[in-house]
């Protein structure tokens, strides 16, 4: 049966050598089975070696083993596979396919590339941070290799926009389309009562979407943990008969392989979305989509990812229904609403808008460029590349935007963080390399049913199940490797929490019993470790788990750290000494401090004679203000009415717009109008009983001032000559006047050059209350014969002419006037 592939082979030939190609292909058309032995077998870029990238290690070896078989070899001759940790290749090999990290460190290695003819990036639509990385660099280092023939193949991302993006770094670029091979597919739902029960409601459609299957039934889920709860509730559902298999990254290949083949009878598959693409799953006919997803949003503010669950992408779920309808017509039950549909987004964003960039900008710096000089489909996050920066200079891998000789020499293609611990490991004991090798693959690799958070304790659990943890074996003996340690030497920790803080080193932490929390170096905070009696001073937190929608985190990973004197000096940190006056004691003198501080936290502290300056003691007060708030001064009604005058005046002209007048603003700038007028306040109490008037009418100069009373007056003068108090204090400028007064003004008063409407309240002959309005014209034309009416029987003493434009206003009785 041919492919639909197949169709644009010939126009994709005509395009070698040098091609430049972007085709878009949904699944099944044959792209990652087909196309790359077409090329083969026509000798396109026969030159050197094609090598396709997939960005899952899972998906590349089973992409390999399929293509080989197709040619009727092992895997490893003529078709091989590189993936992190395995390699099967041989001189023979002319297609590999590798995931994109292999690509980064081949690219470093050797920019040109010189052994390779053809790069195809599949599955390009997954957009993980590696597959933008790689392609981001391979556009750089393109202008070395007019020859090498790129191809980027998405399942579901618009053709066009990649082929626009591409063809502003290289000319000739061809989009190619091919249809895609699926048989129909039918679209159940199957919402459960209310969102929130979605885990609870899917035990029974997978059971019933099992009786409507003829094969298997394949389960897509977020996350291990709705897998493990999933298979666990099926235990009691299904026939003893039905095999449930699980798919996950956390699985070994060998696990996972297993996983993907057909059974004799009927079997449920309970997967993550490393399902959605790429693999080839035998006997699948039916699939139950959860329509969620597990993303990884990084947190600035402590240096961690939170991951959360979010609903699937449009694309995704088309991409997850396609899997029922590989090799036959299929059914699909999605567990959600048709009309929740309308909340999905049609693509998922890209890693690099949300990811820890750490590794990438370190990969780009070793690159020597920067990553605004690359070529980019999607911007990397601005504020993720800054934490990076910041990561790189704290551990002295960058110097003045400069790499260090230390960052050059980090392992290549490893985890910086990783690399780092590795590094400070290699000058100690074998004893204690060796459990640096554990620890390094444990927090590589932890196993889910490990649960001991503390990393020394979790790294020799592991350790001591290492022969049915092969993913974590294989980590621990490629650490083993790198530090040039046997598996036989006996490991020991003594000191090993100083190493661990060197690839951690803004995750040192501190406990706070009253706040019952810990501090981070970075400012953030921490839940304490609930399963400690006695929490621990000074940590190094790993991971934290993170509420959804809330950053307040939970310890997931720590190691107590004895000597944090040690550890910082190990690590080659810096601290800082900072000076100040803090109020001590009951009395709350003004005593002098000296601190010893890094990052957020303060390491010790120390009183010291000597009497406190005058910048000091402002600077107490700045610290006092900044925790209580401003309203803790005197502000007068004089105050807080210049300070209304100055923020009208700013938001509706734009003037004074230096001037940051909100709360916020004027504390960030104590220095600038409080500190001169704090010279002759020396306590606390008289702090408190200070006035800011005074130093807000001298922030500003002459001309502002004269600006602001002329604009913004403090009253405003009546047809009777009298000068009426304007409030500002409300938001909307207000003055209040008897209606008397008023006659023979047609509009309402305006300042700020006729900008702004003053609200008029218009008083009864005895001052109470009469109307409030903006609209002074409306009132007269409105709603003042009624006022008359009900208020010359009461004030017969005072006029209330039938015509108040045209009569005389005055603030007298009848009597007076005449």
């Amino acid at each position: 049966m041919s492919l639909p592939v197949e169709n644009v082979l010939p126009e994709l030939a005509q395009c070698f050598p040098a091609a430049r190609v972007v085709l878009e292909a949904p699944p099944g058309a044959g792209k990652s089975t087909y196309l790359p032995l077409y090329l083969l077998h026509e000798q396109l870029g026969t030159h050197g070696i094609t090598v396709m990238l997939q960005p899952r290690r899972v998906a590349a070896v089973n992409v390999a083993s399929y293509l080989a078989r197709q040619l009727g070899e092992e895997v490893g001759e003529t078709v091989g596979y590189v993936v992190r940790g395995e390699t099967k290749r041989t001189k023979n090999t002319k297609l590999l396919v590798v995931t994109e990290g292999v690509l980064v460190r081949w690219l470093q290695e050797n920019p040109e590339l010189s052994d390779i003819s053809t790069l195809i990036f599949d599955e390009f639509h997954e957009r993980n941070l590696h597959s933008d990385l790689s392609l981001a660099l391979v556009m750089d280092a393109l202008p070395l290799r007019d020859d090498l023939n790129l191809l980027v193949m998405s399942a579901t991302l618009p053709a066009e926009d990649i082929s626009e993006w591409l063809s502003g770094y290289c000319e000739g670029v061809t989009t190619l389309r091919s249809e895609g091979r699926s048989f129909p597919i039918d679209i159940q739902y199957r919402a459960p009562k209310t969102r929130s029960e979605w885990l609870l409601h899917l035990p029974s459609v997978i059971v019933e979407a099992l009786k409507s299957a003829d094969k298997g039934v394949l389960v897509f889920l977020p996350g291990i943990y709705e897998i493990e709860r999933v298979q666990q509730a099926l235990g009691s559902l299904v026939a003893t008969d039905v095999d449930v298999y699980t798919l996950h990254s956390r699985l070994s290949l060998k696990e996972q392989q297993h996983a993907l083949k057909a059974s004799d009878g009927k079997r449920i598959i309970l997967a993550t979305n490393i399902a959605e693409t790429s693999l080839t799953i035998e006997g699948i006919d039916v699939v139950v989509d959860s329509g969620r997803e597990r993303r990884a949003n990084f947190l600035p503010g402590y240096g961690m990812n939170q991951l959360t669950t979010h609903f699937v992408s449009k694309a995704s779920a088309t991409q997850r229904a396609g899997r029922a309808g590989r090799l036959q017509p299929g059914t699909c039950y999605r567990v959600w609403s048709k009309a929740d549909e309308h909340g999905q987004p049609e693509y998922a964003a890209a890693d690099i808008e949300s990811q820890d960039l750490t590794s990438l900008v370190l990969e780009v710096m070793k690159w020597g460029s920067s990553v605004d000089e690359l070529a980019w489909l999607t911007p990397p996050n601005s504020v993720h590349c800054r934490v990076a920066e910041q990561f790189l200079s704290l551990t002295g891998l960058l110097v003045d935007g400069q790499l260090t000789k230390k960052a050059k020499t980090l392992d290549p293609g490893t985890d910086a963080r990783l690399a780092l611990i590795c590094d400070a490991a290699r000058s100690e004991s074998h004893e204690l390399k060796a459990a640096c090798a554990q620890a390094l693959a444990t927090l590589e690799e932890p196993s889910g049913h490990i649960k001991t958070i503390n990393i020394l304790d979790s790294a020799e659990q592991h350790y001591q199940q290492r022969q049915t943890l092969s993913r974590w074996r294989r980590r621990w003996q490629h650490w083993l490797k790198r530090l040039q340690v046997s598996e036989s030497t006996r490991a020991n920790n003594k000191g090993l929490e100083k190493a661990l803080v060197a690839g951690f080193p803004d995750r040192l932490a501190k406990y706070s019993k009253a706040k019952k929390s810990y501090q981070l170096v970075t400012g953030g905070r921490l839940a304490s470790v609930a399963e400690l009696l006695n929490q621990p001073q000074w940590t190094v937190i790993f991971d934290a788990t993170f509420q959804q929608n809330d950053s307040n985190g939970k310890v997931r990973s720590y190691a107590e750290l004895p000597d944090i004197f040690g550890a910082i000096e190990a690590a080659g940190l810096s601290t800082t000494d900072i000076y100040s006056a803090d109020w001590v004691g009951t009395q709350q003198t003004l005593t002098r401090i000296k601190r010893q501080t890094i990052g957020a936290l303060f390491l010790s502290e120390e009183k010291l004679d000597g009497d406190v300056t005058n910048e000091e003691r402002c600077q107490a007060f700045a610290d006092y203000l900044n925790k209580k708030g401003l309203e803790m001064l005197n502000w007068s009604r004089k105050a807080n009415q210049l300070l209304a005058r100055m923020r009208l005046l700013q938001s509706v002209t734009g003037e004074l717009s230096e001037y940051s007048l909100s709360h916020e603003g004027l504390l960030s700038h104590l220095e600038a109008w409080a500190y001169p007028y704090w010279t002759s306040v020396k306590s606390l109490a008289q702090l408190q009983a200070w006035d800011p008037n005074e130093a807000l009418v001298y922030w500003l100069n002459y001309d502002e001032k004269q600006r602001l009373d002329n604009a913004c007056p403090e009253h405003w003068e009546t047809p009777t000559q009298r000068k009426i108090f304007i409030n500002y204090l409300d938001g909307t400028p207000r003055v209040e006047v008897k209606l008397q007064e008023m006659f023979g003004i047609k509009d309402s008063p305006r300042i700020i050059d006729g900008q702004q409407v003053v609200s008029v309240d218009l008083l009864s002959p005895a001052g109470r209350l009469l109307q409030r309005t903006n609209d002074l014209k409306s009132f007269w034309d409105n709603a003042y014969q009624d006022v008359r009416k009900e208020m010359r029987g009461r004030y017969p003493k005072h006029p209330w002419p039938e015509d108040p434009i045209n009569a005389e206003a005055t603030y007298k009785t009848k009597r007076q006037m005449q």
